[in-house]
């Protein structure tokens, strides 16, 4: 897993992103607790993961959030998940590389 930090947005200041699990199927992060966050996960190919289990989130009292899909048969190599989180007027955007296998 690659963590790529996208930085702010619209000159936002920061708020903490942190991915602790990022694998076809299954996303979590830590962030600020309460935070609005959304993901979304793309291929190689350019074709967007078609799932329910993606989208919109607010993190827990903690800061936790987390996305879990099924994973079924798709592109192998590599892909990545984008992640945003916003709290009041911060914002942090990550692209998450990993290996589809």
């Amino acid at each position: 897993m690659t963590y790529r930090d996208g930085g702010d947005k619209d000159g936002d200041t920061d708020i903490d992103l942190t991915v602790k699990v990022a694998r076809f199927g299954s996303l979590t992060a830590q962030t600020a607790a309460d935070a609005s966050c959304i993901s979304t996960g793309q291929f190689r190919s350019g074709a967007q993961f078609v799932t329910n289990g993606l989208g919109a989130k607010r993190a827990d009292s903690q800061g936790l959030v987390s996305w879990t899909f099924a994973a079924p048969r798709s592109e192998d190599g590599p892909a990545w998940y984008w992640l945003t989180c916003a709290q009041d007027n911060s914002m942090r955007t990550a692209r998450i590389d990993f290996i589809i296998q």
